[in-house]
């Protein structure tokens, strides 16, 4: 904004997280299912209610419905590794998928960032306007 201050995180429908709670906790984002994206590091907390069980370590790429934001509001396509930037690693992730349709094994839609059923040329564009970007946490 003009203060210089991040853009919060928001869901496909626009919709921004509050900045804090009743007790000035800041809650995560979260995606359209409610599920929270993991951290930078790629690890996010566990399911489990055992409070011995170790963190688990998330699929390193970025859950289908979540809006990353660079440091000018602008969005990010194509987070797919276990940073919060956009760069090679992302692009061999891409690559791996590249031509595939969802009646094809290897199909995954997270890759599919236009949303039309194939990971193709248009993705690759979304994906090459976003390179070399940094998604900012709220």
């Amino acid at each position: 904004d003009d203060n210089g201050d991040t853009p919060p995180a928001s869901d496909d429908n626009g919709d921004t997280p509050p900045a804090s709670d009743d007790n000035g906790d800041t809650p995560p984002a979260s995606d359209d299912n409610g599920d929270t994206p993991p951290a930078a590091d790629g690890a996010t907390a566990s399911p489990s209610n055992d409070e011995t069980a170790p963190d688990s370590i998330a699929e390193p790429v970025s859950p289908q419905g979540m809006v990353f934001f660079d440091a000018f509001g602008q969005p990010i396509h194509g987070l797919f590794d276990d940073d919060m930037k956009v760069g090679f690693e992302d692009y061999f992730l891409f690559a791996e998928h590249y031509g595939s349709t969802p009646e094809q094994s290897g199909y995954d839609a997270r890759f599919d960032l236009d949303g039309n059923g194939q990971v193709g040329l248009s993705d690759f564009f979304l994906f090459a306007d976003s390179f070399g970007k940094e998604a900012v946490v709220p």
